[in-house]
């Protein structure tokens, strides 16, 4: 038989421990002191697959939306959308390959191989004449393309190409804009 002084201790023991219990119930995930980067391997891999299937399909304001948040306030639509939308190379498919997460630096890489082709009257005016093509079999190209990618807010975005988001090259030379010109 349990002494009175034991059973109050557990009866006091019970009580803390449904009030405790309850008071976990009411916290949200915040105070629960959820980790916020929980699943983001997962996350990244969904993130990695909408990217390519957007950018198979062509779908620039779907791609627009998973660019880095930062980065989207130094280049906006109207300068994204002409680098990108031109279509001169042309995505086939675009599968993932690899990916690493530095998760001290919430930043990740993730490699996919390119199947794409180049589309030669999608290119600038200016770029088409000098283009000279023998063999059509090089426009083709097959290859790993990697593309940086950072958690901001719970969820993945990939980083632009340095060029477009600073306007110069890794030497510091200024990268002209691409301006598509229409054939006279």
């Amino acid at each position: 038989m349990l002494s009175s002084e034991t059973v109050i201790w557990l009866r006091r023991g019970a009580i803390a421990a449904a009030v405790s219990a309850l008071g976990w119930a009411f916290l949200d995930d915040d105070e629960r002191r959820v980790d916020p980067f929980a699943g983001a391997d997962g996350a990244l891999r969904q993130a990695a697959s909408e990217y390519a299937r957007l950018r198979t399909q062509e779908d620039w304001p779907g791609l627009y939306e998973l660019v880095d948040p930062m980065e989207r306030a130094r280049v906006p639509w109207a300068t994204f959308l002409p680098a990108f939308s031109h279509g001169a190379l042309r995505v086939d498919a675009l599968s993932v390959t690899s990916q690493s997460i530095d998760p001290a630096a919430r930043r990740a890489k993730v490699e996919f191989l390119l199947d794409a082709h180049l589309v030669p009257e999608r290119l600038p005016a200016t770029f088409r004449q000098g283009l000279r093509i023998s063999d059509t079999s090089k426009l083709r190209r097959q290859e790993p393309l990697l593309i940086d990618w950072v958690w901001r807010d719970g969820q993945w975005y990939f980083r632009l190409d340095r060029e477009l988001v600073t306007g110069r090259t890794a030497t510091g030379q200024s990268v002209a804009p691409l301006t598509m010109q229409q054939d006279e």
